[in-house]
């Protein structure tokens, strides 16, 4: 019998070592030091003695609030809304209708699937205080809950807006359609994991290495000290460690995006269900994610070198969100190729046309503005090695002619296009980033100019939306002024709903 969810519902008592394991998170991130001093730290520390009452204490306060918690947490289903009810030391009642939930998610970290229990993200219209997660419930009441929410509000929205003349056997089978877009193979995340920015992963090592180090040092521990007697007593000082150095550091940071790779997006699919995308991915954590038709607001796909060899791109799905979670809101699709792309974006963009675009570069200046800039940060960086290690400034110097290439690449790839229907705009450097909005979505447009670009009549157009911008920068002013007013216009006589 399937649940109806009208009486008070507790979460499975998993939930309870899910909120110790979460508590435990926040409060790991702020002693880890004091950790560190305890594991590697002398005798005479003055923290240590410290650690062990604290680690004690800290747990039993955790697995007490947890339980206080569990108890105190109840949802269930009324008049077409989803209540929430909780808290320990104050009480607070959530109500959210059916009609303003977007989609339900489900998430399964190594707990949850050893539990048979899953995640269940409630992701609403509104603002970000309105979205909430339930933390474990078996799969079976998961299932339930979801499919139970989702025919409450299609019932909503056919009451309101639903075709008349539709049956519910035929709005039923609309729901249900189902398709199978991208199935993620072994190769082909292979392949997502070597193509990937290991710079970005470089940067990560760097910045954790440095945090770790100011941290250490904060605490009486001298680790660079040991670490700059170490490397003037190596064997092979100068740019031979250097040189170590920097190949180990390129072998860790591709390793690195590989592993990263494989355990976000192991088995990745991508399906199209009804109006709505749902993708499911994960090893480690098993992620379950919906994106509705009307809540993407700007479709962008990319590639670089080593993608356009494999011929595919990176899809972004970028949905309305408010500030606090936008960044989590859009869902990233890997392995696309180009037939996967155009098939996205056909079926959100509808009847809307996509086709006819011609692509229009931005002025030249453009380049000379970057250019100026580039050259003048890689002439500092020069001056800084010739001045503290002249030998490598012959290699520093190669920066400059870098730095144009990239002014140019950039300039080159900057694009954009539109028509009585979509936004266009192109850009990247060694790749291309590309990205498209329907012109209803939008929510304002405005121009801006710089001194340099006032002197030579040009402006930068910055078009908003509920998920990000799309900026066409140095064009021409008169042009960009009436590109303005004619997406104003769009919006305003457009009687297409936005989200």
């Amino acid at each position: 019998m399937i649940d109806d969810f009208s009486q008070p519902t507790r979460q499975s008592p998993i939930a309870i070592l899910l909120i110790i394991q979460k508590s435990f998170k926040v409060i790991v991130r702020q002693i880890w030091p004091f950790i560190i001093i305890f594991l590697v730290g002398g005798n005479s520390s003055s923290y240590k003695g410290m650690i062990l009452p604290v680690v004690i204490g800290v747990s039993i306060f955790s697995a007490l609030w947890a339980v206080l918690s569990y108890f105190k947490y109840y949802f269930y289903i009324k008049d077409d809304e989803l209540i929430i009810e909780k808290g320990v030391l104050s009480k607070t009642k959530l109500s959210i209708p059916f009609d303003r939930i977007q989609s339900v998610n489900f998430q399964q970290n190594i707990i949850h699937q050893l539990s048979n229990v899953k995640k269940l993200d409630i992701d609403t219209a509104g603002s970000s205080g309105n979205e909430f997660s339930l933390q474990a419930l078996s799969v079976d009441k998961a299932n339930d809950l979801r499919d139970l929410i989702l025919e409450r509000k299609s019932k909503i929205i056919e009451a309101v807006e639903g075709d008349p003349y539709a049956t519910p056997i035929e709005q039923a089978v609309k729901r249900e359609e189902e398709s199978l877009i991208l199935d993620l193979s072994i190769v082909d995340l292979l392949k997502v994991g070597v193509s990937q920015n290991h710079f970005r992963s470089g940067g990560v090592i760097i910045a954790g290495l440095i945090y770790f180090f100011s941290q250490l040092s904060d605490l009486g521990l001298d680790v660079e000290g040991k670490v700059e007697n170490y490397i003037n007593e190596a064997a092979f000082p100068g740019a031979a460690i250097l040189l170590s150095l920097l190949i180990l550091f390129l072998i860790v940071s591709f390793l690195i995006s590989l592993v990263r790779t494989v355990i976000v997006y192991f088995n990745l699919s991508l399906w199209r269900i009804g109006d709505k995308y749902k993708l499911e991915k994960g090893l480690i954590t098993r992620k379950e994610t919906s994106a509705v038709d009307k809540k993407i607001q700007i479709i962008e796909w990319s590639d670089n070198p080593l993608k356009k060899l494999f011929n595919y791109f990176d899809v972004h799905l970028k949905q309305a969100s408010s500030v606090a979670v936008r960044s989590k809101q859009s869902i990233v699709i890997p392995g696309c190729h180009p037939e996967h792309v155009d098939l996205l974006k056909s079926n959100w963009l509808a009847d809307l046309d996509d086709q006819n675009l011609s692509p229009q570069a931005v002025s030249l200046h453009y380049f000379i503005r970057k250019v100026i800039y580039r050259t003048l940060f890689a002439v500092g960086v020069n001056v800084l090695v010739y001045y503290f290690y002249p030998k490598f400034f012959l290699f520093a110097l190669l920066l400059i002619p870098y730095q144009i290439l990239v002014s140019w690449l950039a300039y080159k790839k900057r694009t954009y296009a539109f028509n009585d229907d979509v936004l266009y705009v192109g850009q990247g450097v060694f790749g291309h980033h590309n990205a498209i909005m329907p012109l209803f979505k939008i929510q304002s447009v405005s121009l801006h100019q710089s001194p340099y670009q006032t002197r030579r009549q040009l402006s930068t157009l910055r078009v908003m939306t509920a998920s990000g911008s799309m900026v066409i920068p140095y064009i021409n002013s008169m042009l960009a002024s009436k590109i303005h007013d004619y997406l104003m216009y769009s919006i305003e006589s457009s009687h297409k709903d936005w989200m």
